[in-house]
């Protein structure tokens, strides 16, 4: 059993395949808590850079009202209020896989359920893979989700 499960989300239908797994391990008792987390990698929004502090001061005074709105975990909470199930909601900035990772060790986390988006090898290469990231580089057992 795990006491403490964590899913990464994004935008995408196979994150919210993840919330319905991590759903699944809890109502058949093979979890305790869950946390959903989102990752904004503030260094792909448009306009910021070291010298313009500002729109990054902004951006981050911006994430609450993110957070009320965002529609990947409002999805996200009709999942588990079907199962009447609850989870935190966390939000946090910086590169997706390595913010991943860092939660996922400092909160001790025993296992990872998240989406894969399904890049291509080549796309993977060039971009790389949050997924593939943290599957090889996790403290924890990682599940991926994929259809």
């Amino acid at each position: 059993m795990y006491k403490k499960i964590l899913v990464p989300l994004d935008d995408s239908e196979y994150a919210l395949g993840a919330v319905k797994l991590a759903a699944q391990f809890i109502t058949k008792g093979m979890g305790e808590s869950l946390t959903l987390v989102h990752i904004v990698d503030i260094a792909k929004k448009e306009g910021i850079n070291i010298i313009n502090t500002r729109l990054l001061d902004d951006y981050r005074d911006e994430r609450h009202i993110y957070t009320k709105n965002a529609g990947v975990f409002n999805r996200s909470k009709q999942i588990l209020q079907q199962q009447n199930l609850t989870a935190e909601f966390v939000i946090e900035t910086g590169h997706p896989g390595e913010r991943i990772l860092q939660l996922a060790e400092q909160g001790n986390y025993d296992l990872i359920i998240m989406g894969s988006r399904g890049l291509t090898p080549a796309k993977e290469i060039v971009l790389g893979s949050v997924s593939n990231r943290v599957l090889h580089q996790g403290h924890c057992p990682v599940i991926v989700y994929k259809p």
